[in-house]
Parts: structure tokens; C-alpha cells; sequence
């Protein structure tokens, strides 16, 4: 027998199945039940059945595909890095909503998590500059408050009510800010970042520098002679504080001449203007060039014979 998923569109199916609950009217607005309105403008969209919605508006208990993983992966310093994995569902309806995030358009100057863009993109875009900032956010993602994700999900014109962007910011944070592991929280961090970016962009225009962004690493750069005014940290400070953010107190600022080749998001700013991998990757390729025998470890120099390539850009 013909299943109707295999001949209908998604979008009808999930509206099939909606009113196979017990919904046999789903209106846009205005029914005695406040949440109905989010079964027409979200639900359907994101495979979301309305007794779910129901229990993520209310606080109510959900089966673990509904609820996070917390775990944590060492940082390169060594101390700890919290992530939260949603569960199987969670995920799943944050990936449709990733599918709409990506087609609007961050600030220029933000590079991360964008198509076709990478680290490498982030650090040449200083390369040979004779003054270096780098300056790092701390706690980036859960620094991102759900009251600024609610009000990125109003302005958007296919959320209808103020209820439905609730249920978006319900569904997109996780303890008052943006989850380090779901779909959506990258994209979340470049869309409603573009005002501080925009901020940043013109603090640096404005004293001659360049700007960009990589998640929570932060970039600003002079060529030749130009060198930051006096003013110019307390500036960046305040637009970070503006947007609910501080700089890491052990890392958050340094001051670089092209000299000392800084790393920028794990890659060297040479002394000669170019940019480079690190030297503990290359003595890494060089042990394996010398002492590879299995196939796992031809990978292995593969793969960082194709990252150098993509970095150095011969």
C-alpha cells in the first residue's frame, strides 16, 4: 500500500497528522487556545505535534529527544568546555529552522559558520598588517541572551505573533541563552549579532582599522603606520557590554606588531604576510610522513595536507 508521505508534500503531511490528533481546525489566530495559532505558523514547518507544544511553552515534562545531553570537551587550554546535545526530535525541528536562518544574511565582518567561509578566510583578511588586536568573548554562546533571541524571532515576518516567537526562543535556548550544540546556535550568533558587528565595523572604519569576527574571537588590524587611538579598547568594551558581553580576563585583549606573527583562531599571521598552520601541526605532519603504516595514518597526513592547503593557499 501507497503511504501518503511517499506521494504528498512534507508540509501536507505534517497538517495530516496534526488533525489526526484531535485538531480538525487550525486557525491563524484567535481560537480560545492561545498556543493554536503556533501549529499553523511554526508547528507544521518543524514536525512539531501540538501536545509538544504544548509542554515546551508550559515548562512540562518531555522524553529525552526533546531535552539535552550536557557533556564536556577539553578547551586547548586545558579547562573544560560545556556543550548541550538536544535530543533526536529537538534537533531535528531545529534543523528545518536552520534551513529558513540561512537564508538571511549576517554582517560582512561576521565569518564564522557562513558557507563557503572559513578560519582562513577570518585570518587572511589581516594578513601583513603591521598592528594586531585579537580580543576574545567570554562565554559567547550562552552570553547570548534568549531576550535578544525573542526579539531577532518578532522582526521576522513569517512569525506572526509574539506568542509564536516565544515558542522560537523556547525552542532555540536553553538556560536564558544559546545552546553550545544546536543547529541553530551559530547562525543565532551571526543574526543577532548584526547591530555589534555593525557597531564594531564602524569603531574600526573610523580609526582606520579592518574588523572581522569568528564566533567569539574578534579581529582588528592596521596597516603600515596606523596604530589604535588611545581610546579605542574602552570603545570595544563598551559595544560588548551594550550586547551583554565581556572579554575573557585572561586572554581578552592583546596587541600585536606583525613581528611577533600572532595566532589568530588557531593560525599564524607570518612575519612575511602570509598566513600559515602552526608549527606543532607541522612537526606533527613530519612525524607521520616518517613513521605512517596504516591506512588510518595516510588519512590522517591527507587530511592535514588538505587543511594546510586550504590555509596557505599556494
Amino acid at each position: 500500500m501507497t503511504r501518503l508521505d511517499q506521494i504528498l508534500p512534507d508540509t501536507l503531511v505534517r497538517v495530516l497528522r496534526m488533525i489526526a490528533t484531535g485538531y480538525e481546525h487550525i486557525p491563524y489566530r484567535g481560537h480560545d487556545d492561545p498556543y493554536r495559532s503556533i501549529y499553523w505558523m511554526v508547528g507544521y514547518r518543524v514536525g512539531i505535534d501540538p501536545p509538544t507544544i504544548r509542554a515546551i511553552m508550559e515548562g512540562g515534562d518531555l522524553p529525552a529527544v526533546w531535552r539535552y545531553r550536557h557533556f564536556t570537551v577539553p578547551k586547548k587550554d586545558g579547562s573544560p568546555r560545556q556543550l548541550m546535545e538536544p535530543g533526536r526530535d529537538l534537533k531535528a525541528a531545529q534543523r528545518e529552522l536552520l534551513r529558513r536562518l540561512n537564508s538571511l544574511d549576517p554582517h560582512p565582518a561576521a565569518l564564522g559558520f557562513r558557507e563557503g567561509l572559513s578560519i582562513a578566510d577570518h585570518a587572511w583578511t589581516h594578513a601583513g598588517a603591521r598592528t594586531i588586536i585579537t580580543a576574545d568573548i567570554e562565554d559567547f554562546f550562552p552570553s547570548t541572551q534568549a531576550t535578544r533571541i525573542y526579539d531577532f524571532w518578532v522582526r521576522q515576518r513569517w512569525v506572526y505573533d509574539e506568542i509564536a516567537a516565544r515558542f522560537l526562543t523556547r525552542l532555540t535556548t536553553y538556560r536564558g541563552g544559546l545552546p553550545q550544540g544546536a543547529p541553530t546556535s551559530p547562525a543565532l550568533s551571526n543574526l543577532v549579532n548584526v547591530g555589534l558587528d555593525t557597531k564594531l565595523a564602524a569603531r574600526a572604519r573610523s580609526a582606520g582599522a579592518t574588523y572581522t569576527r569568528y564566533a567569539d574571537d574578534l579581529v582588528f588590524s592596521w596597516p603600515d603606520e596606523g596604530r589604535p587611538p588611545a581610546d579605542f579598547q574602552h570603545g570595544v568594551h563598551a559595544a560588548l557590554h551594550e550586547f551583554g558581553y565581556r572579554l575573557q580576563p585572561r586572554k581578552g585583549w592583546r596587541v600585536w606588531h606583525r613581528r611577533d606573527e600572532p595566532e589568530v583562531t588557531g593560525l599564524i599571521l607570518t612575519r612575511g604576510g602570509s598566513v600559515d598552520i602552526p608549527d606543532s601541526m607541522k612537526a606533527l605532519m613530519q612525524t607521520l610522513e616518517r613513521t605512517a603504516t596504516t591506512e588510518e595514518d595516510f588519512q590522517r597526513l591527507a587530511g592535514y595536507e588538505g587543511y594546510r592547503q586550504m590555509v596557505v593557499r599556494e
